[in-house]
């Protein structure tokens, strides 16, 4: 019950109902989501927002670029918000996609999902997904000829800790000396 003044200086009482918003606590949660994913698999993702009041409008992005949902598009979401016992609200907003070459952007695919309120309220929660690459050992089609595709990676990873091994081998002979030395050195004094 309010005290309201009228345009003509009377006082009653009058009635108002507040419109009031209750903050989530917590950015969105995604589930669902693999660290890698290879051309051709099938993303199924959900994201969660935290309990508030009104629930949180969610927007699922693929390398910053906003999914609209529609199935003509290629991606598939569905929407819904779960209603708490303590007047609160939860929005949820699953995505689902087959992952094609252009997902990928330097190996790489970013997924984000945003819950924003109003003009009051955005946070967002990001996943960086690999790109996995296919096995390295490639098969021909007549099946006579093997290739290893990671011969070079190899080569490249054995000849970095074959050097890793060479600076420690040298780094340990020069302590070894240094010491020797400064053990000499307190001797003959």
């Amino acid at each position: 019950m309010w005290n309201c003044i009228d345009n003509s200086g009377q006082q009653s009482s009058c009635e108002r109902k507040c419109a009031s918003s209750v903050l989530p606590t917590e950015g969105p949660r995604i589930i669902g989501g693999l660290p890698k994913y290879r051309v051709g698999d099938t993303v199924s993702v959900n994201c969660t927002s935290s309990s508030s009041k009104p629930a949180a409008t969610l927007n699922w992005y693929i390398n910053d670029e906003i999914i609209t949902g529609k199935k003509e598009s290629g991606y598939q979401t569905e929407h819904f918000t779960v209603h708490h016992s303590n007047g609160l609200e939860s929005s949820s907003l699953s995505l689902k996609f087959v992952v094609r070459e252009h997902h990928f952007r330097g190996g790489n695919m970013k997924l984000k999902c945003t819950a924003t309120i109003s003009r009051v309220y955005t946070m967002s929660n990001e996943e960086l997904v690999f790109r996995q690459q296919n096995s390295g050992l490639h098969i021909l089609e007549n099946a006579s000829r093997v290739r290893n595709s990671c011969s070079r990676l190899v080569c490249s990873n054995f000849l970095q800790i074959a050097a890793i091994y060479f600076l420690l081998k040298t780094f340990t002979e020069i302590l070894v000396y240094s010491l020797r030395t400064t053990k000499s050195d307190n001797l003959a004094v």
